[in-house]
């Protein structure tokens, strides 16, 4: 995959790690470190969500087949229902493309990523799951910091 960023946007990521006394060696976005926390041998959608934006990566047999990043203005507090509304036309082309089924989702960025998996599996017929468990940070409950904001560091340590 290869991905393109303004010199000024990388810079400004870069920064934080020089000020602390480090020099940054890959800077690239925590959905693409996050898939290396997905099974993905089969039809696999991964969603991650945060504050401004909503991140889909569909991958299979390991490989990434598309990935889109989508505004997303309504924030953590996205409904099941609005998640599923929004990542249906990249289900479709995946569909249509590669003539396949997602068959497993993984989503990371709800606060109740519960309430996001009826709707998701309503509209895919695929099992839905966390992308990171308590157990993949050595926690039973996980700890202070959501699970799904580990998501790119579990998946970068995974991969």
């Amino acid at each position: 995959m290869a991905a393109v960023a303004m010199a000024s946007v990388i810079e400004d990521y870069e920064s934080a790690f020089r000020d602390a006394g480090f020099n940054p060696g890959v800077v690239l976005p925590s959905t693409l470190a996050a898939i290396g926390a997905a099974d993905a041998k089969t039809p696999t959608l991964v969603i991650k969500v945060d504050a401004h934006t909503t991140s889909i990566a569909i991958l299979n047999e390991d490989q990434l087949q598309l990935f889109r990043t989508l505004e997303n203005t309504r924030g953590v507090t996205i409904t099941g229902e609005q998640l599923a509304e929004e990542v249906y036309p990249s289900v479709v082309f995946f569909q249509d493309t590669y003539h396949l089924n997602i068959e497993r989702i993984y989503i990371a960025g709800l606060a109740e990523s519960g309430g996001a998996a009826p709707a998701l599996r309503a509209q895919t017929g695929a099992e839905v799951q966390e992308l990171v468990s308590s157990a993949q940070l050595g926690t039973s409950t996980g700890g202070s910091v959501p699970r799904w904001r580990m998501a790119g560091v579990v998946g970068a340590l995974i991969s």
